[in-house]
């Protein structure tokens, strides 16, 4: 028990100089700084600054899973369009998307190794399993601006875009239609427009891309090549029958 204020006065005394022996030896007051991390609101900052830092983690877990799931599902379907190019054409694609989502729909370009200035391009609408592509009529058109055939008069050319829109997003001239056909008016003209068909098949070498290339008779259309990898015999024997069926209507 304090007997008199005396008591008090040393107590304080001491309790002085413990903070000056405090403050001299580490450069601060530990009793004061105790006392202020020990107080309920230092206590309560603490708790709510904790609190953010597990939310902001769990935010943080949530759009690394987020982004981890968005990139799987993206190539998930990146790697679908392009073997179904690849088990169409047999030959391999390198994909450019142009704009797209994680679901697959957008714009995308697609590449041959062999002729990389050539372009083809895409649509795809998951939402209705549409996957439309312009590679038929993009190869014909590469190739047949380069042929350099006396022949090649012969041929009338209908070249026409298609735009193609998703969402809010528009891409114009962007699905190409290529197709070309000659005019005849017997059987021999006839035979000898599907050798000139086949002359320009034999010139492009991509045998497995269909070419929209006709051949007009009494105002219908015959189309010689119109399945992929088709040798020259089976291109003939398709012309014949087509034409004997117009023939015989």
């Amino acid at each position: 028990m304090l007997k008199d204020n005396s008591d008090w006065k040393e107590i304080e005394d001491f309790t002085q100089k413990e903070k000056s022996d405090t403050i001299e030896k580490y450069g601060f007051d530990i009793y004061h700084e105790f006392e202020r991390k020990t107080s309920k609101e230092t206590l309560s900052k603490r708790k709510n600054i904790k609190k953010i830092v597990i939310i902001m983690s769990i935010i943080l877990i949530i759009i690394l899973l987020g982004s981890c799931w968005a990139n799987f599902i993206q190539m998930k379907y990146k790697l679908a369009r392009i073997n179904n190019l690849k088990s169409i054409y047999l030959i391999d694609f390198e994909e450019k998307i142009v704009k797209s989502d994680i679901t697959g729909n957008g714009f995308f370009i697609y590449k041959i190794k062999e002729i990389p200035e050539l372009e083809i391009h895409a649509i795809s609408k998951r939402e209705d399993e549409t996957f439309k592509q312009d590679a038929d009529a993009r190869i014909y058109q590469y190739f047949f601006d380069r042929w350099d055939s006396p022949n090649k008069s012969k041929f009338t050319v209908e070249e026409s875009y298609e735009d193609c829109t998703y969402g809010w997003d528009t891409q114009e001239n962007w699905i190409l239609e290529f197709e070309t056909y000659i005019e005849v008016n017997n059987y021999e003209e006839m035979i000898d427009a599907t050798e000139m068909i086949i002359e320009f098949i034999d010139y492009m070498s991509y045998p497995q891309f269909i070419i929209k290339s006709y051949i007009k008779y009494k105002n219908q259309y015959i189309l010689p090549h119109n399945v992929s990898i088709q040798s020259d015999d089976e291109i003939r024997q398709s012309a014949k029958i087509q034409f004997g069926n117009i023939e015989n209507e």
